[in-house]
Parts: structure tokens; C-alpha cells; sequence
């Protein structure tokens, strides 16, 4: 299968990627990968789909995370993460309607 793992190089991802190596992997992520992708932005999601082209599975261990307790953590503490699965839900409903 080809499975691209969205945060693969990140404290998860490796550990994902790792579980996967009998199959072809696609390694996506903000800094260092095979594909360059920026989660928040809806232009380099589009731009990762056609880069990337057709795929069977897609695990996304990526994230901006806040560490601390729940009760001391902050609306904002949430939005980026929220922000970043709202958009590639939007991108990939958009990309299944064109399709």
C-alpha cells in the first residue's frame, strides 16, 4: 500500500513510519520529509494532494501540542490544532467532489 504519514519525522510519526516499513511510505511534513506540507494552510494542503498524486491510506501524528495541565490550558492552546483538521477536512471533501 502507499500510506503517506502526514508529521513523519516528528516524536510519533518516527515511531509510525517505523511500524509501516513494509509498505510504500510517503514521509510529509513541515520542515523535513519527502513532501513539504504546512497543516494550517488550505494552498499548501492542495499543493501536498498534487504533489503526492493518488495514495491508499494517509495518518496524520502531526500537531502543535500544549503540555500541562487541562485545567490551566487556553482556547488558543487549541486553536492551531483545530484549525489544521478543519482544513484538511474542507481540502479533502473539495478534492473527493472534483475527483
Amino acid at each position: 500500500m502507499k500510506i503517506v504519514v502526514i508529521g513523519a519525522t516528528g516524536t510519533i510519526g518516527k515511531y509510525v513510519t517505523a511500524a509501516l516499513q513494509d509498505h510504500e511510505v510517503i514521509k510529509a511534513g513541515s520542515k523535513s520529509a519527502d513532501v513539504q506540507v504546512d497543516i494550517s494552510s488550505i494552498e499548501s494542503i492542495e499543493n501536498f494532494y498534487k504533489q503526492v498524486g493518488k495514495f491508499d491510506a494517509l495518518i496524520c501524528a502531526a500537531g502543535d501540542a500544549r503540555f500541562g495541565p487541562l485545567t490551566s490550558m487556553k482556547d488558543a492552546d487549541f486553536d492551531s490544532l483545530i484549525t489544521a483538521f478543519v482544513n484538511w477536512g474542507m481540502t479533502y471533501r473539495d478534492k473527493c467532489k472534483s475527483s
